[in-house]
């Protein structure tokens, strides 16, 4: 017996012996309708990706460690224009992306290099340091010590089908 749930837009299908998924479907003007497909827990606001938004506080290391065991990363913030495509957070909150310092710079944690370029979303002051996502003023900012905890944001591919 499946178990259907309409939730803001989403329509959650329990299934068991099956972990529940998250079904978005919409239409593109040359192939029909797309399915986006997350998994259970994660969230689709737009975008080609699914999220998950922790309710724990962990290290960024940790954090990093969990999103990998999720087959994700931490959040990947490369364009100010993905912030529209991230589910809503709490205003108040710090939240770890997959951005640090090594001995050459900041990298992203898919090892790409953070743009030179200058960015108005991005205050980075330190080095050797993680990045935090500060929902409030929507901007970047690093952390003086990876091992506070905050809640952290993964981020992985969306299942879309035709």
């Amino acid at each position: 017996m499946t178990d259907v749930q309409e939730e803001d837009g989403y329509t959650i299908l329990n299934q068991p012996y099956r972990n529940p998924v998250t079904i978005n479907i919409s239409t593109s003007k040359n192939q029909g309708p797309i399915c986006t497909l997350c998994p259970a827990n994660w969230q689709w606001v737009g975008g080609n990706s699914c999220f998950y938004i922790s309710k724990q506080k962990e290290t960024w290391q940790q954090s990093q460690k969990f999103c990998s065991s999720q087959n994700s990363t931490l959040f990947m913030l490369k364009e100010k224009k993905k912030l529209e495509h991230i589910p809503q957070l709490d205003k108040n909150q710090y939240y770890w992306i997959g951005l640090s310092y090594k001995p050459d710079g900041w990298f992203w944690v898919d090892n790409t290099a953070l743009s030179t370029k200058r960015q108005d979303w991005i205050v980075l002051s330190y080095d050797e340091n993680c990045a935090y996502l500060y929902y409030h003023r929507l901007k970047v900012y690093n952390s003086k010590n990876c091992n506070t905890k905050y809640p952290w944001i993964c981020e992985k591919a969306a299942v879309q089908m035709t």
